[in-house]
This record gives structure tokens, C-alpha cells and sequence, in this order.
């Protein structure tokens, strides 16, 4: 009976030290790069494969891209958001009969479209929008496509007059160089609205 106790403990022993060895062949198999897209792997990238992937010569080279063009099509986007904004308040303004229409307002730098009432007083569509159920049904859809038009291109001229300030800082500042932290983390090899007057 000893011995059987001694035989018992012995394998009781061995248990944890065999389970460890299971957990680490099995770990070994299960490595991320199995996890990983075909052609990637786990190696950090040396110099060489960062100057593959960054091309010295400039992303656009041979595709027609510049400073210029990027602010010429971006003063164009910008515009074309201020002639759909005229043309959205004119036809709001157009509805005979009407109490309140969009209006566009002259920002510091931009334009915004705003409701008004007739009478001239600032509303918002909070206010505008209780005031469509005694109109028909028709023209309170149009009130409430109109309202998401306004959003649509209140937020369109934000980001396109921003992206004009950007190009415009960029030409001025002459030829972009990359931030002092990204060119040294390269060198290293490592991986890694105001309110405003009426414009209309």
C-alpha cells in the first residue's frame, strides 16, 4: 500500500510538469502569424523595407497630383457647397405664402444656412419644425428634406473650406517636410460657428 502511495504521488507530480509542456507545444503552433494576411510577418522592418513602402519621390509623382491641383480642386468642392446653399435658400424663399425660410449667413471665414422668419427673426428648426403640422403635407416633407440638405451642406462647408486652409498652409509653408518625431522615428528604422451677418 506504500508503494502504491508512493507510485500515486510520484505521478501526481509529473502532472503539472506534463500539462506546462502540452501548453507550450501547443503555443508554439499557435503563433500570430497564423492570424496574419498572407505575405505580412512578425520581423520588425528594417530601413530597407521602410523606403520600399515610403517613396522618396513623393506619393502623387506621375498621377497629376500637386499642391496646386489639391487647392485648385479644393477651392472648387468649396464652391460648389456655396452655390447648392444659394440656390437651397432661394427656393425656400420662393414657397408663397411661407412664414419662415433657409437663409445663408456670412461666418468670419464661411457661410452657414440658417432658418429665419419672415419678420426677420432668427429661428432654428427646433422652432420650425412644430409649426409644419398646419402646413400640407407635401410642402412639410419639403421643409423636413430641406432641413437635411442644410445639415448635409452646413457640415460639407466646414470640412471643405478646412481642407482649403490646409492646402493653402501647406503652399505657403513651401515644400512639406514630415514632423521632427516621424523623421527621426524613420531614421531609426523603427516601426511603428460664430454668429453672423445675412450673406442672402
Amino acid at each position: 500500500m506504500a508503494a502504491a502511495v508512493a507510485v500515486d504521488g510520484g505521478i501526481g507530480a509529473q502532472a503539472p510538469a506534463r500539462a506546462a509542456a502540452a501548453a507550450a507545444e501547443i503555443a508554439g503552433r499557435w503563433t500570430r502569424d497564423e492570424f496574419m494576411a498572407p505575405g505580412t510577418t512578425t520581423e520588425a522592418p528594417c530601413i530597407s523595407n521602410v523606403n520600399q513602402v515610403i517613396d522618396p519621390k513623393g506619393p502623387l509623382k506621375g498621377k497629376g497630383g500637386s499642391l496646386a491641383q489639391w487647392r485648385t480642386e479644393a477651392r472648387g468642392r468649396l464652391q460648389q457647397a456655396y452655390a447648392a446653399m444659394d440656390a437651397l435658400a432661394a427656393e425656400s424663399r420662393s414657397i408663397a405664402g411661407r412664414s419662415f425660410g433657409l437663409n445663408v449667413y456670412g461666418l468670419r471665414d464661411g457661410r452657414q444656412l440658417r432658418w429665419r422668419m419672415t419678420s426677420g427673426r432668427h429661428s432654428t428648426w427646433e422652432r420650425i419644425e412644430p409649426l409644419l403640422a398646419s402646413q400640407p403635407e407635401s410642402l412639410a416633407r419639403w421643409y423636413r428634406k430641406a432641413q437635411e440638405q442644410a445639415l448635409i451642406l452646413n457640415h460639407r462647408e466646414q470640412v471643405w473650406r478646412y481642407e482649403v486652409k490646409t492646402v493653402d498652409r501647406l503652399i505657403a509653408l513651401g515644400a512639406p517636410r514630415a514632423p521632427r518625431a516621424l523623421r527621426i522615428t524613420i531614421e531609426r528604422g523603427a516601426g511603428g460657428g460664430g454668429g453672423g451677418a445675412p450673406h442672402r
